[in-house]
């Protein structure tokens, strides 16, 4: 129901999804038309990894509503072969649902509570809704606005952020409904492929029936169909579209007749969710049954395993990743074909934000379907994390001779507290991103019956990468310490025991034997 005095924003033709479009313009397109188009968009681009998560599994819970959730991959492949989304089931369905899509309709405003709302006293500042901006005790990390008055939202960035919050929003808290639980994918590492449309994006993430875990099918409906409130139905998800949509917090925007933004809302705890056994989100990837998270000192890269393996013991790879290697197994895509993968997601300890992440390698296809290049992957990072170790037992031996030169027994918090102040690691890791992104894409390009030439490949990246990102971590850290007598013996052990060390790693991996470059002695 609608009051021709009140504000309306209807989502399915007011523009507030933030796109990009192929010719590199930035714009922004109502549901409608990004579906319509989504063949001619290059991707769904907000300034916020969250919202861009969000938004994204929006349009696909859309998409499984209005084209009909896909069984097959047949069923799937009909609606690839189109080569663009059906402009007729599309509006077909947004005629039949267009009052559900309306943000401030007063029986039922999009992706809110309805028929529930705080006192004016109780009420708090729309940025309540953006994880990464300052509120509360949420330190000021990604923004530099001030919390009190809290800044008001224009309506396309009240929308965006709703859906948002209903995805992201972080554990902690006590409110007027109950303590808050965390929203679907808060902490974890959310996994998306890309590709070279917006639309590709789209399907490559719309996952047929036949492909999703047992208890997600069939798909259910959206939250916007149902009836029922969703705040009084299971903590379990009854089909897919369901998880997609979850509301774990009520919330209502509050606007007044002629406002052009949002200025309070009403936030309270809404549904929690309990995942049944066997749930697994499709867009995650999960070690020991618990789902990958970020971590501030890790790059994704090095969780490389869990996001490409599919047989490892205790890792289960997202569905997503499941999906990609049937399209290609079935010959619906070929190994060349350019995709990325996007990794986003925050990282919280109860309500308080620490920082959020958002990351996209390239995806050469062959890993997802070539045993081999995934397993030489796996070792690839297994060498840089062993090295990593290698180099912190040297930065340990360097400052045992500082703390105590004569009997080699400092203090042991002591010298953690000294090994942990150089941070050596953290410069190695660092050193290694854009080594690894090389070593990712050219691995991948030779061929599978040339064995010894990635053998070859994988033995260069632990020598003429890793070790030498650590021999320079290592100046960079231990290196810079004053020039005294003491430091310079002190640093010199350390220099030893990491040639050393690596040294005999490599020996013992057949790393020397296996490399064949410039520099076959070097030591």
């Amino acid at each position: 129901m609608t009051d021709p005095d009140r504000p309306q924003f209807n989502l399915v033709d007011e523009p507030f999804i933030p796109c990009g479009a192929i010719d590199g313009r930035s714009v922004e397109y109502c549901l409608r038309d990004t579906l319509a188009g989504a063949h001619e968009l290059r991707e769904l681009r907000d300034d916020s990894p969250l919202v861009t998560i969000a938004l994204q599994r929006l349009l696909i819970a859309v998409l499984h509503a209005a084209l009909g959730d896909p069984e097959t991959l047949d069923d799937w492949g009909e609606i690839w072969q189109a080569g663009r989304f059906d402009e007729a089931a599309i509006d077909e369905y947004f005629e039949k649902w267009r009052g559900r899509f309306n943000l401030f309709d007063l029986e039922r405003p999009f992706y809110q509570a309805w028929g529930w709302e705080l006192p004016e006293d109780k009420r708090k500042g729309p940025n309540e809704l953006a994880q990464e901006l300052t509120r509360g005790n949420n330190a000021t990390l990604f923004d530099h606005t001030r919390d009190d008055p809290p800044p008001p939202f224009r309506f396309a960035a009240a929308a965006r952020n709703v859906v948002a919050n209903q995805t992201f929003a972080a554990a902690g808290g006590v409110s007027a409904t109950g303590n808050r639980t965390g929203a679907p994918l808060v902490g974890q590492v959310v996994v998306m492929p890309v590709g070279r449309t917006l639309w590709e994006t789209l399907m490559f993430n719309l996952l047929p029936s036949e492909e999703r875990p047992e208890v997600l099918q069939p798909a259910g409906s959206p939250v916007w169909e149902r009836d029922v409130h969703s705040f009084s139905e299971s903590s379990t998800p009854q089909g897919y579209l369901d998880l997609l949509t979850w509301q774990p917090r009520r919330v209502r925007l509050h606007v007044s007749h002629g406002a052009t933004e949002v200025r309070e809302i009403s936030y309270a705890q809404g549904r929690k969710l309990e995942l049944p056994e066997g749930c697994f989100d499709p867009m995650t990837a999960y070690r020991k049954e618990r789902p990958l998270e970020f971590d501030a000192d890790r790059s994704v890269w090095r969780d490389s395993e869990a996001l490409f393996s599919k047989s490892t013991e205790g890792v289960r790879q997202p569905l997503v990743m499941d999906f990609l290697a049937d399209l290609v197994a079935e010959e619906v895509l070929s190994s060349s074909h350019d995709i990325g993968l996007m990794c986003a997601g925050l990282k919280n300890r109860q309500a308080k934000v620490f920082f959020w992440r958002h990351e996209t390698l390239p995806l050469p296809l062959k890993y997802v379907d070539d045993s081999d290049l995934r397993g030489r992957l796996a070792e690839a990072v297994t060498t840089a994390e062993e090295i990593a170790r290698r180099l912190r037992q040297a930065t340990k031996d360097a400052v045992t001779e500082l703390l105590d030169p004569t009997n080699h027994r400092p203090d042991p918090t002591r010298r953690r507290q000294v090994v942990d102040s150089l941070a050596a690691e953290r410069h190695y890791w660092s050193q290694l991103e854009t080594p690894f992104r090389r070593f990712f894409l050219e691995l991948a390009g030779i061929p599978e019956d040339k064995s010894d030439e990635r053998q070859r490949r994988l033995a260069k990246w632990a020598i003429k990468d890793c070790k030498r990102s650590a021999e320079i971590a290592f100046e960079e850290s231990v290196g810079r310490l004053d020039q005294s007598a003491r430091m310079l013996r002190a640093r010199q052990v350390g220099r030893d025991s990491l040639g050393g060390r690596i040294g005999k790693f490599l020996k013992d991996k057949h790393y020397w034997e296996a490399y064949r470059g410039d520099n076959d002695n070097e030591g």
